[in-house]
């Protein structure tokens, strides 16, 4: 998935903006974006997904008008859950990863 950072992925708080940089909020909400999309692919008719757990790492900031390729990779798949590896890649480094762990809900 390839996203432009806008103005709203800043970290804000109480309507006060942090400082111009994608924020972990907005990491998160990507993040699950990517992720399910590839999770979809193994539902079956009356099944659906939710989030289990995620963790994120910042290894370099990232500004506000940067292109970002939000890359997702199945590392672990087993009953009922699945795992994915996110790398958030900008100017051809990797910027931050995430791992983010989906269950089947129903059927």
């Amino acid at each position: 998935m390839r996203r432009v950072v806008l103005d709203s992925d800043r970290a804000a708080f109480d309507d006060e903006n942090i400082h111009d940089l994608y924020s972990t909020v907005a990491m998160v909400r990507d993040a699950e974006h990517v992720s399910r999309y590839v999770f979809r692919q193994g539902l079956e008719e009356g099944e659906e997904g939710a989030g289990a757990s995620i963790q994120l790492r910042h290894d370099a900031p990232v500004p506000v008008g940067a292109t970002v390729d939000v890359v997702a990779t199945v590392t672990h798949a087993e009953g009922r859950r699945m795992e994915t590896s996110v790398e958030f890649v900008h100017d051809g480094e990797v910027k931050a990863t995430a791992t983010f762990t989906q269950v089947v809900l129903g059927a």
